[in-house]
């Protein structure tokens, strides 16, 4: 881009929740490249972390988000409720607020890891509630030590790979049988 650093709107929102707190970006302890933010550390994205291999964009302070599972997700309240005043006192203090629509017709709505699993039903996140899930991450990491998610690195992920294939190799070498060879090549003719 511009060679000039970015902030993110959850960070924004987070620094300034944090800062009441005085709680303040550092340079972390344990490497000075690493960025401390309360009780978190969080250290710059890899271009080859997790799924993201040789990715471009890599640069920052970039994070895997653990997104909150609860299926409404964050406390909602009506514009309506807000308009008339119907709303308990005290609700909106000391409370990061975001004002933003759920209507589906925005096609404001994004997949998840968390949007649904087998034999659920998929429920897309809309974009005021993603925004919900990144601060609500980087709070909870800087107040409350809540860990972040981590990758393995390069050589303990290819073991794994490695450790796995063998296995899996090993397994079929062993359950292979003149019966087992004439059912497997049975199987996909019969389809």
């Amino acid at each position: 881009m511009d060679g000039q650093p970015h902030t993110s709107f959850a960070l924004k929102l987070a620094l300034i929740y944090l800062k009441a707190e005085n709680i303040e970006p550092e340079p972390a302890r344990v490497n000075s490249n690493y960025l401390q933010l309360g009780q978190a550390v969080f250290r710059p994205f890899q271009p080859s972390d997790g799924g993201y291999v040789r990715m471009r964009n890599s640069g920052g302070y970039q994070i895997l988000v653990n997104s909150y599972n609860a299926p409404s997700g964050f406390e909602t309240i009506s514009l309506r409720d807000v308009m008339t005043g119907q709303l308990p006192p005290g609700l909106l203090r000391d409370r990061i607020i975001l004002v933003g629509s759920t209507a589906v017709s925005l096609k404001d709505f994004f997949y998840t890891s968390n949007s649904g699993s087998l034999g659920e039903e998929v429920r897309q996140v809309s974009g005021v509630e993603l925004h919900a899930n990144f601060i609500h991450q980087i709070l909870g990491a800087a107040l409350g030590g809540r860990s972040l998610l981590k990758v393995w690195s390069d050589p303990l992920e290819l073991g794994w790979i490695l450790i796995w294939s063998w296995v899996g190799a090993a397994v079929v070498w062993k359950l292979r049988s003149p019966q087992n060879l004439r059912l497997a090549s049975w199987l996909p003719a019969a389809a």
